[in-house]
């Protein structure tokens, strides 16, 4: 089998294991994947189908690369924009792994096809108008993924600053969860467009 072949059966063979979620977000109300609950068959997978990750890691990108072993000249690159993190009470080097473990994470779940859009899902309509209403911290992880599909749109940190400050009079930090999920859905609809219209 080829590299394709042999991920998209890695892909298949992982959807019928029973994976649990042990991430908690106590703030939002669901659960979500943790690098711990789905690696340890990912690379079991890997090596029964002989293939190989390598994830690296640039100022700009988070690169995970997936190499048949068989034939090494068979790769499939998955990349991802790199973000920070400012975890509270973190020195430096502790913020950048953070970011290095969503990003494998993230990776890893694109690659492998681990869908979490449920989550999302479970919580869209659930607060209150009081809520709506009110500001709140949103988490670092939240954060994190507004602004790496964000900058897949084109935008960067600053920008998406700038444009939840204008449309939502609101800083980006303080939004509500449905201003959040309302950008998120937004940039993701411009992200859409543009590769619809660079396939015209």
């Amino acid at each position: 089998m080829n590299v394709y072949e042999k991920l998209q059966k890695c892909r298949v063979e992982l959807q019928n294991k029973s994976l649990k979620k042990s991430g908690n977000n106590k703030f939002a109300g669901y659960k979500y994947f943790e690098l711990q609950d789905f690696l340890p068959e990912v690379n079991k997978l890997c090596l029964e189908n002989k293939l190989f990750t390598q994830t690296s890691f640039t100022h700009d990108l988070a690169t995970l690369s997936i190499i048949n072993s068989e034939d090494p000249s068979e790769v499939i690159i998955f990349t991802s924009p790199q973000a920070e993190a400012n975890l509270k009470g973190c020195h430096a080097i502790q913020n950048i792994g953070a970011v290095e473990t969503y990003q494998r994470r993230y990776l890893l779940m694109l690659a492998f096809e681990i869908v979490e859009a449920d989550n999302l899902d479970a919580t869209t309509g659930a607060d209150t108008q009081k809520d709506n209403m009110q500001k709140q911290v949103l988490s670092d992880a939240q954060l994190n993924k507004l602004y790496i599909i964000a900058e897949k749109a084109g935008f960067d940190k600053a920008t998406v600053d700038d444009q939840i400050k204008k449309k939502f009079k609101v800083d980006t930090k303080h939004m509500t969860k449905s201003v959040y999920d309302t950008a998120i859905e937004g940039y993701e609809k411009f992200i859409k467009n543009k590769g619809e219209k660079a396939n015209e």
